[in-house]
């Protein structure tokens, strides 16, 4: 797992838990390592499975119940699931989609997109609708937990470098009352996760004009 060979680590974790005789405390022990490997080689069914197991071998155990409650949630919604673990192609793809749906009539036209490792997403778009035209920065940050103030600071500095008018930044968690704060002066809308679920639940539906 330290060196990053996820398949080989499952591979041997397996091997473990069929060992005869093993130890009640060792058997836990490995059914929790193979569960957050799963988690790791993006394979929802697998996680969840097993970290529902360990719920009911041993309830309270480290963070099986918030996990399995995670791992459910994002078995239940692929959109959620992409966004937070898919590969970059697939997310920047999703990422574009929402993009156009924040102006309802809008003419979004992107014009450029880039990728900050595996944190966060930023798409600088033209948006124009029958009102107005302006320069949009949309932050897609691919966390399930709370966002600073930090966060928003970097993104405010990006703003103002590319001169957009306004900007929103997304995250499947939510955000910290610092961060609230500080986007109270600026033209930055925070979108937490539930918004944004109700976004991906539009997906199916929405059609770009």
């Amino acid at each position: 797992m330290k060196v990053h060979r996820a398949e080989d680590a499952a591979m041997d974790f397996e091997i473990g838990l069929r060992h005869e005789n093993i130890k009640q405390e060792t058997k836990i022990e490995l059914k929790y390592r193979l569960a957050n490997t799963y988690a790791q080689m993006q394979n929802v069914g697998e996680a969840l499975r097993l970290f529902e197991e360990l719920h009911r071998e041993q309830p309270g155990y480290w963070d099986v119940e918030s996990q399995m409650g995670r791992y459910r949630e994002l078995s239940l919604n692929t959109h959620l699931q992409t966004y937070l673990l898919g590969g970059t192609s697939e997310f920047v793809t999703l990422c574009r989609k929402l993009a156009s749906m924040f102006f309802p009539q809008a003419v979004v036209k992107v014009v450029d997109i880039s990728v900050n490792k595996n944190d966060y997403a930023d798409i600088l778009a033209e948006v124009s609708t029958d009102r107005w035209d302006d320069v949009v920065l949309y932050r897609f940050l691919r966390s399930s937990s709370r966002t600073g103030d930090l966060s928003l600071r970097d993104m405010h500095a990006r703003i103002k470098e590319v001169k957009a008018g306004r900007g929103f930044c997304v995250n499947a968690g939510g955000f910290s009352e610092t961060a609230q704060q500080f986007v109270e002066a600026r033209l930055i809308d925070l979108v937490d996760k539930e918004p944004l679920i109700e976004m991906f639940n539009r997906i199916t539906t929405w059609a770009p004009n």
